[in-house]
């Protein structure tokens, strides 16, 4: 199984948005260009991790089935890039770019030839369908950038995203729709 790879979105369930507007949310909270959008997100997430691979220099490592520690060890990641190697991994797994096998120690690898990432594709296509998602793209690029300052022992996670004021404004604004959704539905 690889990583999804589509440039545009699949139609949402009708009934998702009856059931949605029976509880209160209609149209203008729940809608196919914001179902569209999310799923553009999930993908760009997918894109970025498979492009941090590539910048790792871990994609060929993953052609055999590795353990997170095996990676640390083979590249000489810092300790603290350990557990954000895990999540990035598992993440990976669970989005089927990846197969995993093992429980206590869970080794990686591509069941097939490492999928080719193209993240600036899906947020080109994501902006068509809604700019206002901007600033989570842009949130999302930071914390992508950040991985390979991590790992190669030249930031922390939190000097690298929480420095960036600016950053933070933009993505917890109600002009950015990727927020202002799960701003709607807390309150």
């Amino acid at each position: 199984m690889t990583a999804p790879t589509r440039l545009a979105a699949s139609a949402a369930d009708p009934r998702l948005f009856e059931l949605l507007a029976r509880e209160g949310f209609g149209e203008d909270v729940f809608n196919e260009r914001q179902h569209a959008s999310c799923e553009f997100v999930e993908l760009y997430v997918v894109q970025l991790a498979l492009r941090l691979l590539e910048e790792l220099d871990l994609t060929r490592d993953l052609a055999e089935a590795r353990s997170v520690d095996e990676l640390v060890a083979r590249h000489g990641f810092p300790d603290a890039f350990r557990a954000p190697l895990a999540w990035l991994l598992a993440f990976l797994a669970q989005s089927g770019a990846l197969g995993v096998a093992g429980a206590a120690a869970a080794r990686y690898r591509f069941t097939g030839p490492a999928p080719a990432a193209d993240p600036d594709a899906v947020r080109e296509a994501a902006m068509a369908t809604d700019p206002s998602y901007a600033p989570t793209y842009a949130m999302l690029a930071r914390a992508a950038a950040a991985y390979g300052e991590i790992a190669r022992g030249e930031d922390t996670a939190e000097q690298a995203l929480f420095q960036n004021v600016g950053l933070w404004i933009g993505y917890f604004s109600n002009a950015n729709g990727y927020y202002a959704l799960s701003n709607r539905v807390a309150a």
